[in-house]
């Protein structure tokens, strides 16, 4: 994918971070293998049958996923490890679509014969020093 096309999807999301930019996965190239996953806004027939490359679309998750394989000896199969650093990108308030995100990362990870996919999206707890009066949870981070 076009570092430009991606990195205009990724600043659609809420919360986007450099770490989940294109030029941050093609950095980590020479151990991990970059894959650039997305879904348009959830519900929106329309939005399947649009060119990326016009600018015009509305995303609703993007993720970048960086692979590693595993060498292993013997006839055994080939295992990875994958991160999702700062990712997806998503609304976590917005319920069906974080748990169509999680479940879609879940079977991409399966077919890539991951043993695991580490994730640590940028979710605000809160905000303010515990326990005093400007200590306020945040409803996104509830969940």
């Amino acid at each position: 994918m076009e570092s430009n096309i991606w990195n205009s999807i990724i600043f659609k999301l809420p919360n986007p971070h450099f770490l989940q930019t294109h030029e941050w996965g093609q950095g980590e190239g020479e151990v991990w293998l970059a894959a650039y996953l997305h879904c348009m806004e959830y519900g929106r027939e329309d939005e399947k049958e649009r060119d990326l490359s016009s600018f015009d679309f509305h995303p609703s998750a993007a993720c970048l996923i960086l692979k590693k394989t595993i060498p292993m000896g013997g006839m055994s199969a080939r295992l990875s490890i994958l991160y999702a650093p700062k990712g997806p990108l998503l609304d976590w308030t917005n319920e069906p679509l974080r748990k169509r995100v999680l479940n879609d990362l879940q079977t991409f990870a399966r077919k890539q014969g991951a043993i695991f996919l580490k994730m640590d999206p940028d979710v605000v707890l809160g905000t303010g020093v515990p326990s005093s009066q400007e200590d306020l949870i945040d409803q996104q981070g509830s969940w």
